[in-house]
């Protein structure tokens, strides 16, 4: 009954039901766990002499003056009354809700719930909700859910109310009670109805803590369950080619230890006959491409062919570029596909990936068209994996005969979580960077010291060297109040003493070749200055580039800050990251410090799991949940992991009581993650 799509609940039609699939809600059981992202304390009411101006109060008062409408010039109305306890007085307007004059009374008691301001000494709220006794929505802990076109908190609170009525009881818990009293997790019921109907704040954490563990549970089952299907899926046996050794040796550069850990690891696994689905996580700069580089070319040496995926029309050139240029000696046909190449250009890519003349194909998100045919895939490479959606990766894989997988991502995450996250991948990782780089000198910049970061500027510039500038915004907006964006920082340096020819701007909205010739000039030194958003996190590599500058850094992931430090520091001169924030939040400087303090990834992924808990890397942090209702930290990671551990060797000795839980682990994930 879970499974039920909503529309069997009374009020949802075809439209309502669309709205609701559009964030999610498509079952019984997705409105069950559709989490609330924030909760009001609504359940205590303030005298007037204690309220906290600017903050939502729930104050009770006896209305003391006649209601009264007073229209202005733009046709707009105000309701207006005012009210009164022991302590003191309040005005109160409604706009545009006349109809809420019939429904207060003069001299009569209400509770009211809304944002109260002083004005001249005197208290006023504005559209408050009110009631004559506290009930549904006022004397609760109310539950505000994420909301799209079409819906509304109250329309959701009804249909939850409606499917708690007919189908709360078809929630049967999912773990044994002896898994439950061992671990101090409440009930699956109980801990559904306090996220949707909490008493207090107390038990609001223990059953968000229920519902992360539970969900962690069935996902892990879920891909370990996949991981088996791929295990047993027979692949291409990819043995390594003697003329490999002679290639590394060729190489300008010696493989560090940990490159060559990883490289025996990949080959090792391809050479079993069975899917390898594998993960190389490893820092910015650590290396992995060239290791994705050599396993393509011994894919190819034996006759099948290889396609590496990545994000960006400037990273599949580049990759390409940089193939050409250290491997251009081989015989061995390589070619790159991205969407803005010209019709004719791509048919003839298309018909020699077809025919099987085309060995290697790096590619954009262009690869999974359905246009394309491989003749013998045997190995598929994404890289940056986190920015493919699950279904674009399985759409190459599924363009070839269970092929080799294996997914770079540079935002490493600690081992423990990583093997969570990635619980179908076995995982390679590269430690260490190679020797030699200096490491890049990061900076916290304030309004004080901008004067001064400009002068260095300066200085570096007119030495030859270049310099990134990253805004988080193209354009200014009145949403995003002191926030400089591209756009602005463009045009004030070709007002101030730069020629126009040094500053170059680049961005999102720009057609592919505007942004190519931007990228060219910068790569070959004419362009000086290059200010853009962060589309060039990823894929811009120029070894002049030494500053790297970031407007409004606190509004960045530290993840996505570590990406963007590493477009410099490629090349022997020293090089600089500044951050520049004007952010008083304590929260915003300590994260902007750990960046401050270290270079290493890891370091900077453990730092930041510790501030912001491992819901966001896991997608499922419910955004807007405050942070104290989060009591999701490793412990209870490795308690999730604990549970799927013996709940998988029971599954795999046939133990029948715990059908339940894989049919709901595959339930939820199977278009997902492809569970056959």
């Amino acid at each position: 009954m879970l499974n039920k799509k909503i529309s069997i609940i009374s009020g949802i039609g075809p439209k309502y039901e669309e709205y609701l699939n559009n964030i999610g809600i498509k079952t019984i059981r997705d409105l069950f766990y559709y989490m609330p992202y924030d909760y009001e304390d609504r359940r205590f009411p303030t005298s007037l002499s204690e309220v906290k101006t600017n903050n939502k109060n729930l104050i009770k008062i006896k209305i003391t003056k006649e209601p009264r409408i007073i229209r202005t010039r733009g046709n707009l109305t105000i309701l207006t009354t005012e009210g009164r306890d022991d302590s003191g007085k309040i005005e109160i307007k409604w706009f545009n809700q006349n109809f809420i004059k019939n429904k207060i009374i003069n001299n009569k008691t209400y509770y009211l719930f809304g944002t109260i301001k002083r004005d001249k000494g005197k208290l006023n709220i504005t559209n408050p909700e009110f009631s004559s006794q506290l009930g549904d929505k006022l004397g609760v802990i109310y539950p505000k859910y994420s909301l799209t076109k079409g819906l509304t908190n109250n329309f959701i609170k009804k249909i939850v109310n409606k499917v708690f009525d007919s189908y709360f009881n078809e929630l049967d818990d999912l773990f044994p009670k002896e898994t439950l009293n061992r671990y101090n997790l409440i009930s699956r019921k109980e801990a559904v109805k306090n996220i949707h109907y909490p008493d207090d704040f107390e038990k609001l954490k223990k059953s968000i803590r229920y519902i992360e563990i539970e969900k962690l549970i069935l996902m892990q089952i879920a891909f370990q369950k996949r991981k088996n299907i791929i295990k047993s899926n027979k692949s291409k046996t990819i043995n390594l080619n003697k003329n490999i050794k002679k290639i590394i040796e060729k190489l300008p550069f010696e493989l560090t230890q940990y490159q060559k850990k990883v490289f025996k690891e990949i080959t090792e696994d391809m050479n079993k006959g069975t899917s390898m689905n594998r993960l190389l996580q490893g820092d910015v700069g650590s290396g992995k491409t060239i290791i994705a580089f050599l396993t393509l070319i011994n894919v190819s040496f034996q006759g099948y062919q290889g396609a590496l995926m990545v994000p960006t029309e400037v990273l599949a050139k580049q990759h390409f570029n940089k193939f050409k240029k250290m491997f251009g000696y081989l015989d061995i046909k390589v070619e790159v596909l991205y969407s803005s190449l010209k019709d004719k250009k791509k048919k003839e890519i298309f018909s020699k990936i077809k025919t099987g003349e085309i060995s290697i194909i790096i590619g954009t998100h262009s690869l999974i068209q359905k246009e394309i045919n491989f003749k013998n895939l045997a190995y598929i490479i994404t890289d940056e994996q986190h920015r493919f959606g699950v279904e674009q990766r399985a759409s190459l894989v599924n363009k070839g005969e269970h092929p080799h997988n294996l997914v770079m991502s540079a935002t490493p995450i600690p081992r423990t979580l990583a093997m969570i996250i990635y619980n179908d991948l076995d995982i390679s990782t590269i430690d260490k960077n190679p020797p030699g780089r200096k490491k890049v000198k990061t900076y916290i910049i304030n309004n004080e010291n901008k004067g001064k970061l400009y002068k260095f500027l300066k200085t570096k510039i007119y030495r030859g060297e270049q310099a990134y500038i990253v805004s988080p915004i193209i354009e200014d907006s009145d949403k995003l109040e002191n926030i400089s964006s591209a756009q602005k920082i463009f045009n004030n340096f070709l007002k101030g003493n730069f020629k126009k020819e040094d500053v170059c701007l680049l961005h999102g909205k720009m057609s592919t070749d505007e942004s190519e010739k931007i990228i060219n000039s910068f790569s070959e030194g004419k362009c000086k200055i290059l200010i853009s958003t962060t589309v060039i996190e990823v894929g811009v590599d120029i070894q002049n580039a030494t500053i790297m500058i970031i407007i409004n850094a606190e509004r960045f992931g530290l993840a996505q800050l570590h990406q963007l430090r590493g477009r410099v520091g490629r090349g022997e001169k020293q090089s600089y990251c500044f951050l520049v924030s004007d952010s008083d939040k304590e929260k915003s400087i300590k994260r902007l410090n750990i960046l401050e303090r270290t270079t290493n990834g890891f370091e900077i992924s453990k730092e930041d799991l510790k501030l912001r808990g491992p819901g966001e890397f896991l997608g499922t942090k419910q955004s807007g949940i405050p942070e104290e209702f989060l009591n999701f930290d490793m412990e209870n990671i490795d308690i999730s992991k604990k549970i799927k551990d013996i709940i998988m060797k029971n599954i795999n000795i046939n133990d029948k009581k715990y059908d339940k839980i894989l049919k709901e682990a595959v339930d939820i994930y199977k278009d997902r993650i492809k569970i056959s």
